[in-house]
């Protein structure tokens, strides 16, 4: 139960990094809220629980119908074979991933509840690509599946040629590489990702939050091979000239499957260079070690700066450091823990708990972006 307080408040705080995600052109994000009650009631009426309809849409995404023939690929009289990408099976970081395999399965049970699309039942299959198999996985894609919907993986560069190629098209969860954020037959539905898109909005709150300590700015992330420029060369150079931050101290961890075995060479110099904003672009299983590492050394930094991915239960499971520092996550959709003032959040996790049994108290933010 600590835990999960704990988790909730870390959730409402990062409204000071979620309120605005907007690009580099759309710095300011000054807004005035309704009043809590009156939204939380405006909410609550205009949502549903009608069979196919979700939150306040008006309506149904899925239901009955007279839908029939095998029009395409993957399509039947009475079904659709669609596939979600993830990476569980990696050696690396096992189960990365799995909230997009487990949201795609409650949706397709939901969906299904209510009659399908147009009437044909949607079979889904769960496809792995380790990481290091995207392009097999795809492979199977290609010969099978009329879409791939839902899904994402962490090295996406190498599988989106294929997919476009043979004519796959896709609804991704999100997009990593710029590679794939350019690449065709695809939508983004939640918080597109394109190339050399750079979101300062987060930066610019915390240089209100923080006027004097983002002087003091350091920035770790892994050496994850991309095809284009990397984000700390185009996000930092930014900061320093448009928000007045100063970065202290850079570095970036070793790409998968490499490992880090000792986190005091990324925590060391920070804390020698009076780094008192710290950023991290990483997954909540390297940020625990990494936090643990602070804590062993006495490095207490004002705040600690990570992406949506880290809203995970993973994150506090075990990690005291929690207490000691302001821990900000970016979010792009409503705190799961605020769920009885959403009412389109409380239906996405019943839906996720009538799949995966207790999944709402085990957040990961990635699992409504595949929902979505």
């Amino acid at each position: 139960m600590k835990q999960h307080q704990r988790l909730a408040a870390l959730g409402l705080a990062c409204a000071l990094l979620a309120t605005a995600c907007g690009g580099h052109e759309t710095v300011e994000s000054d807004t005035t809220d309704a009043p809590a009650d009156t939204a939380a009631t405006t909410a609550a009426d205009s949502a549903t629980t009608e069979p196919g309809r979700f939150g306040t849409m008006t309506e149904a995404v899925c239901g009955p119908g007279d839908a029939s023939g095998a029009t395409d690929q993957g399509v039947t009289d009475d079904s659709i074979k669609v596939s979600a990408l993830a990476d569980p099976g990696n050696t690396i970081i096992p189960g990365l991933l799995q909230e997009l395999h487990d949201a795609s399965s409650a949706f397709v049970q939901w969906c299904n509840e209510a009659g399908g699309i147009n009437g044909r039942r949607i079979e889904l299959v769960l496809r792995d690509a380790k990481l290091v198999e995207g392009q097999a996985a795809i492979a199977s894609a290609c010969a099978e599946d009329f879409m791939m919907v839902g899904g994402g993986s962490g090295f996406d560069a190498p599988i989106a040629e294929p997919r476009v190629a043979c004519g796959l098209p896709q609804i991704p969860a999100f997009l990593n590489d710029p590679v794939a954020q350019s690449a065709g037959l695809q939508i983004q539905s939640i918080n597109p990702f394109y190339p050399d898109y750079v979101d300062t909005a987060p930066y610019n709150l915390l240089a209100k939050a923080y006027p004097d300590d983002i002087e003091k700015f350091a920035y770790l992330i892994p050496d994850i091979p991309t095809s284009g420029t990397p984000i700390q060369d185009r996000l930092l150079p930014l900061l320093e000239s448009d928000f007045g931050y100063k970065v202290v101290y850079q570095n970036t961890t070793p790409a998968p499957p490499a490992t880090v075995d000792n986190w005091r060479p990324y925590v060391e110099p920070a804390k020698d260079a009076g780094a008192t904003i710290y950023e991290f672009r990483s997954t909540a299983e390297q940020t625990v070690p990494l936090m643990a590492t602070m804590a062993e050394v006495g490095y207490t930094p004002k705040a600690v700066i990570l992406q949506g991915n880290n809203y995970d239960a993973k994150l506090i499971a075990n990690n005291p450091f929690l207490d000691q520092t302001a821990t900000y996550v970016a979010l792009a959709a409503h705190p799961y823990e605020d769920a009885e003032n959403n009412p389109p959040t409380q239906q996405f996790l019943d839906a996720m708990d009538a799949v995966v049994p207790g999944w709402s108290t085990k957040p990961a933010q990635l699992g409504v972006f595949s929902w979505s």
